[in-house]
């Protein structure tokens, strides 16, 4: 005979709480009962010795709700590699969600050609999403269909501004000033800019932040200096460094806005024979791997993390309203400056 599953109640008894307690922390239920971080491990641990899961099925039928959130991750036409940032954010979007109770079904907008866009939305509608998190829209009409829909939408790092939603971005000057600010103050005067000429914001502004930066220290910014691409990438990176090199009066240091440039950076400076941070300094924009790179390079850091968990925590907010929230929350997050062995002073070779 088979033997009866365990219940909410069961796991209630088992660690001397309230059902309603139970509720609040296996199953997301909203309530004014207060649980302890003590409270839940004791619930947890109870769930867990019982072998109790919620039913999800029954959760979704009661409240109307799914509790599954979409991410749309960005286009890209290179490799997985080359994309780090909606790489993070996917893992940490999907943490965050599960730790709220919630699930994710990841797609990636490429799958779907201009004329069918109605596509990605019918395939997310399928899954019955209660929300949906953009990584950078292609464009304005693969957001405002979401929108037009009734559908819960923030957007993030990239957003189309002309659809009004919540979103959770990053503001590059502070931990581009402090890169400029790590550099001069070594000694550096001749500093070169590797980035991306995209009509997008965010890519003007991490060049206008590094101008500022270096204006505001009186340091020229040398037009022979900035290498700006289509995309980022390895190959513009590694092209890009030979051709400073080459220049009769090549810089000391290099600001790279993206840490797969930086990639290339270091393979044309390795085939060089130039030492980083001996004969040349790097600072790279993103910090999703720089750490593990040789040498560990002193990046920007963008808080990937935190922006999936406000993210999450934004959409869920929207989901479980018991009314439409007319205003929109928008977010911005500071980029921090973390330095590793990848600068030093100019000469430093000789030193």
């Amino acid at each position: 005979m088979k033997a009866r599953s365990a219940t909410s109640n069961d796991v209630a008894r088992r660690a001397g709480v309230s059902r309603a307690a139970v509720s609040v922390v296996l199953n997301g239920a909203r309530s004014n009962i207060r649980v302890s971080a003590e409270t839940r491990q004791r619930i947890l641990t109870a769930a867990s010795e019982l072998g109790y899961s919620p039913d999800l099925a029954a959760q979704s039928l009661r409240r109307g709700r799914s509790r599954v959130i979409g991410y749309v991750r960005r286009s890209f036409n290179g490799v997985l590699y080359e994309q780090p940032v909606p790489y993070h954010l996917g893992a940490s979007i999907t943490r965050a969600a599960q730790n709220n109770g919630y699930h994710v079904i990841e797609v990636s907008a490429e799958g779907y050609t201009f004329h069918h866009r109605k596509e990605l939305l019918q395939h997310l509608l399928g899954y019955r999403v209660d929300g949906v998190i953009f990584d950078w829209p292609g464009s304005v009409s693969d957001a405002q269909q979401f929108v037009d829909e009734g559908l819960p939408i923030v957007q993030l790092i990239r957003p189309q501004l002309e659809v009004y939603t919540s979103s959770v971005t990053v503001d590059s000057s502070q931990g581009i000033n402090e890169a400029i600010h790590h550099l001069v103050s070594q000694g550096h005067q001749r500093i070169a800019f590797l980035g991306n000429g995209g009509s997008h914001p965010v890519d003007r502004m991490r060049l206008n932040n590094f101008r500022r930066a270096l204006e505001h220290r009186k340091v020229a910014v040398c037009d022979e200096y900035l290498r700006l691409g289509s995309v980022y990438s390895l190959e513009e990176g590694y092209r890009f460094t030979q051709d400073l090199l080459s220049l009769e009066i090549p810089p000391t240091a290099l600001f790279v806005a993206s840490d797969i440039q930086a990639l290339g950076v270091l393979r044309a400076l390795y085939q060089a024979g130039v030492r980083v941070p001996e004969d040349l300094s790097v600072i790279s924009y993103d910090d999703t791997f720089a750490a593990y790179l040789y040498p560990p390079l002193t990046s920007v850091s963008q808080p990937l993390e935190e922006v999936a968990e406000r993210a999450v925590a934004l959409i869920i907010e929207e989901i479980e309203a018991t009314h439409t929230i007319q205003e929109k929350v928008q977010i911005v997050l500071p980029t921090r400056l973390t330095i590793r062995a990848s600068t030093a002073p100019p000469g430093a070779k000789g030193s």
